[in-house]
């Protein structure tokens, strides 16, 4: 079997698809909006969440580049194990 993960660098992200590429694998991408918050949403259907739905809790940051990719998977691999955001 081949593995997916990849080792996030500890460089400032670049962009959200930079960040994307790195937490792909554990089934989440990350989305932003105009007022500071990211978050993550499901890429596919489980059988714990539908695509398209928020996973975990929002992250408060003005720019997706004032943080490491390698925390940006980090959060992800948290809002994962939270789960979906009732």
């Amino acid at each position: 079997m081949i593995n997916t993960a990849l080792t996030p660098p500890t460089t400032l992200a670049t962009s959200k698809r930079q960040i994307n590429r790195y937490i792909r694998h554990h089934g989440v991408e990350i989305q932003n909006n105009r007022d500071g918050y990211s978050y993550f949403t499901a890429l596919a259907d489980t059988d714990r969440w539908i695509a398209g739905q928020q996973i975990g809790e929002s992250v408060y940051i003005c720019w997706l580049s004032q943080v490491s990719v390698a925390y940006w998977v980090s959060e992800a691999v948290s809002a994962v194990g939270h789960g979906p955001r009732d």
